[in-house]
């Protein structure tokens, strides 16, 4: 402190830099750094008076490997060094480099110090009354290592690599306000499977997994369960989560015994009926208990069982509801179900294969259409009918029920048979009504006769086959990208039934819808080979910018069939179901096709435009001559729907009349000009020349659509779609051959280098409408 005469003091502070200085200036050194993630290794030239902040600002500018997204959760990390130290530490970005005594022997790491965490709570209930709702977070900016979000219905967190399993479920029901203490919980994976409470999450979970969703809910407790009246048969022993309402036990417990209607059932322990609607533990359910499945009295009061309906189904209204009860068929009262129950029993059928029950999913207007999957009759000329093909007998009319039994069939396995179901079965229901006619199929019930083995071995088959055949509809996603309802239908279907029954193949569907919901692409084929290079022009027109046509004709043909191909993959096979493409009520169904089609036309009216935009016909007939090389190199590459559109241009009765124009043009153009509009000739041949191009063509390629449309046109005109009130399924052959020609094509794109300048050109075309090219035409070479 210093004090001057006018009282006025000053204070000055004097701070000590801990530099290491060479001449007045900091030191400089070069810094190793690896990056695992992308499997490098960086040399970065730093001064100690810099924060460990300005070097990780240093690193990012030179990476280009690592998602921008993530970098919030890396940082450097000092490696151990032997007789310097013994542990390696995670470096402060707000430090100086000189802090840690760096020099250029030691080796520094950018990696994750945190990774994000998604968690599913299965509780039931929580005391902030989510019910059995999967929670996820909005977002999180977690300034500690260990910090969840403040909300409690957002379990997202980021982990390090040192937080155990324990620590998460004490901060989870802490911070969620669950109603049991944290001991009570564990944390499961997508498999279903148990981690260990003292290990640390991060050894638990591949790093390669970039989004990680982990499930919270109580440990399962043993208990046996028994079917009232099948003592003799033995018992089951379950795994449960003593927090489930009661009813999703006995729901549980209806499928593995195969009751019919599990709103006229209930839990029966030491002599009473549990209340359906509070949980196991509150029921005195406790490991080790044995608890009876067991039909209601006839005569029950449905408040006193706290029962809110008794639609029947596997599900009972109180467990399960779809955006509409409509689905759920008729109601009846607990003494009519009872005798309807009777009916069926009196009247089981004696194999396995022909049980029935379940609730109604009206489809059609036809009342055998509409009927129950589990009350359908065995089978007969009057619901499935065969043909034999190349000695194998295939089905050529069925009934709704009857083609999904034979798509989920317990011994028949024909994938021909579940690949053309699956492509075609738009052209007679909707996704939604097959996925509700699929949880009626895997809601197995057992037939009066057979024991419990044989009904738990075809089960078994069933309830696999029919998880099979949702997952391979997955596949795809066509159905499921813009339908947000069928995602959380089937996704509600995984978690509270599939979960419970199948645990790791819940996880593969689980997972599949993920990656849909989210946008992930998958089975994209990659090239190994690099693209040729490009044909880049040696001139440039005035003003810096590149004319199209200085282009090589090749690079053209190119950087037109990456366009084409692009709306061509994206073009969804229910798009060419019932003519949708050129029927007003039904083009919204068609978005991508149209836009294909859309696309073809204005390339043509383009080619036409960009001749006639010429005064001189010198200049016409060179413009004509570049468009028919362009042709030829479309031809070359197999891709015959942008050659049918240059065609179309070329041969517009605009440009076909311009006989001055023509006669400019050498005999060599001309010929390979009528060799390419041949193909396009259908004359008696119905395009024969083409066809047999098209399907020997080597991919990648390129079909023309004219084809495939008209083709369907001929298959939908026809075939009718119902045969005798049974769904024909010889037309859905006719239509997935045809389908599948265009899904093979779809999966092999090209191999080429997009040039953006020319893509810009060739996508923001300018063209004449019809009327005004005639006149164009008409002012360029008058009639005589």
């Amino acid at each position: 402190c210093v004090s001057f005469s006018d009282g006025f003091i000053a204070v000055i502070f004097l701070y000590v830099f801990p530099f290491q200085m060479v001449q007045g200036r900091a030191k400089l050194i070069v810094v190793t750094v690896e990056i695992p993630e992308a499997k490098s290794q960086r040399k970065v030239r730093a001064s100690l008076d810099q924060t460990v902040g300005d070097l990780i600002s240093t690193l990012i500018r030179r990476l280009t490997d690592i998602n921008e997204r993530v970098w919030q959760y890396f940082a450097l990390y000092l490696r151990p060094r032997y007789g310097r130290r013994a542990r390696g530490v995670w470096m402060e970005e707000y430090k100086f480099l000189s802090t840690y005594n760096l020099d250029e022997q030691d080796v520094l790491e950018y990696r994750p110090k945190y990774r994000l965490f998604t968690f599913n709570l299965r509780v039931f209930p929580p005391k902030s009354e989510i019910g059995g709702q999967t929670l996820n977070a909005t977002g999180v900016n977690a300034p500690e290592p260990f910090s969840p979000n403040k909300s409690p219905q957002s379990p997202k967190m980021l982990i390090d690599e040192t937080t155990t399993v324990k620590q998460v479920l004490h901060l989870i029901a802490t911070s969620c306000d669950l109603e049991y203490p944290p001991a009570l919980y564990g944390l499961y994976d997508a498999a279903g499977g148990g981690m260990a409470v003292d290990s640390a999450l991060w050894d638990l979970v591949p790093q390669s997994e970039n989004t990680v969703i982990l499930t919270v809910h109580m440990k399962h407790s043993k208990i046996k369960a028994v079917q009232m009246g099948s003592e003799s048969e033995g018992s089951l022993e379950l795994s449960v989560d003593l927090s489930w309402p009661t009813s999703k036990l006995r729901n549980l417990l209806c499928r593995r015994f195969g009751v019919r209607y599990s709103n006229l059932t209930g839990i029966y322990l030491k002599g009473n009926y549990l209340r359906p609607k509070i949980s196991l533990i509150k029921n005195n359910v406790v490991e080790g208990v044995v608890v009876h499945l067991a039909a209601l009295p006839s005569d029950a009061n449905p408040s006193e069982y706290e029962l809110e309906g008794t639609s029947p189904g596997v599900y009972s209204v109180d467990d399960f509801e779809p955006s509409s009860l409509d689905t759920f068929g008729e109601t009846c009262s607990l003494r009519t179900a009872t005798l309807m129950e009777d009916d069926m029993k009196s009247s089981a059928p004696k194999s396995l294969s022909e049980a029935r029950v379940k609730k109604a999913s009206g489809i059609f207007l036809n009342k055998d259409q509409d009927r129950p999957f589990w009350d359908e009759p065995d089978d007969s000329d009057d619901n499935i009918r065969y043909e034999i093909c190349a000695g194998r007998r295939t089905v050529t009319a069925a009934s709704f029920n009857k083609l999904v039994e034979r798509l989920t069939h317990s011994e028949v396995s024909d994938m021909e048979f579940v690949h053309t179901f699956l492509a075609t079965y738009r052209n007679f229901t909707s996704p939604e009504k097959l996925f509700s006619k699929l949880m009626e199929r895997y809601c197995v019930v057992r037939p009066e006769q057979a024991t419990f083995q044989e009904f738990l071995a075809f089960r078994t088959k069933v309830q696999s086959r029919t998880i099979n055949a949702i997952r391979l509809w997955l596949e795809t996603g066509d159905d499921f990208k813009d339908n947000q309802k069928l995602q959380n239908d089937v996704l509600e279907f995984v978690e509270d039934v599939v979960m419970m029954d199948w645990p790791k193949l819940a996880g593969t569907v689980r997972q599949r819808l993920h990656e849909i919901q989210h946008g992930l692409i998958r089975n994209r084929v990659v090239a190994h080979k690099p693209p040729p290079p490009a044909k880049l022009p040696l001139q440039q027109t005035g003003g810096g910018k590149v004319s199209l046509f200085a282009f090589d004709p090749e690079e053209i043909a190119r950087q037109m069939t990456l366009i084409d191909f692009k709306l061509y993959q994206s073009i969804r096979p229910h798009e060419f179901m019932n003519q949708a493409w050129q029927k007003p009520k039904l083009k919204h169904r068609a978005k991508n096709l149209l836009a294909a089609i859309e696309r073809s036309n204005e390339v043509g009216s383009w080619v036409a435009t960009t001749i006639l935009s010429q005064k001189d016909k010198n200049t016409r007939a060179k413009r004509i001559t570049e468009f028919v090389q362009v042709a030829d190199q479309l031809h070359k590459m197999n891709n015959f729907m942008t050659l049918f559109s240059v065609l179309s241009g070329v041969q517009d009765s605009s440009i076909s009349r311009l006989k001055k124009t023509w006669d400019k043009i050498d005999k060599k153009t001309l010929k390979r000009f009528t060799e390419l509009q041949d193909l396009y000739t259908p004359g008696k041949s119905n395009f024969k020349m083409l066809r047999s191009l098209v399907t020997d063509a080597v991919p990648p390629a390129l079909p023309y659509l004219g084809l495939f449309c008209s083709d369907l046109v001929m298959i939908d005109n026809g075939n009718t779609n119902f045969s005798s009130e049974l769904i024909n399924v010889y037309k859905c052959r006719l239509i997935y051959n045809q389908l599948r020609q265009i899904k093979a094509a779809q999966s092999h794109p090209y191999n080429f280098e997009s040039l953006p300048s020319v893509v810009e050109l060739l996508t923001k075309l300018h063209y004449l409408s019809q009327e005004t090219l005639t006149d164009v035409s008409l002012q360029r070479e008058p009639r005589l």
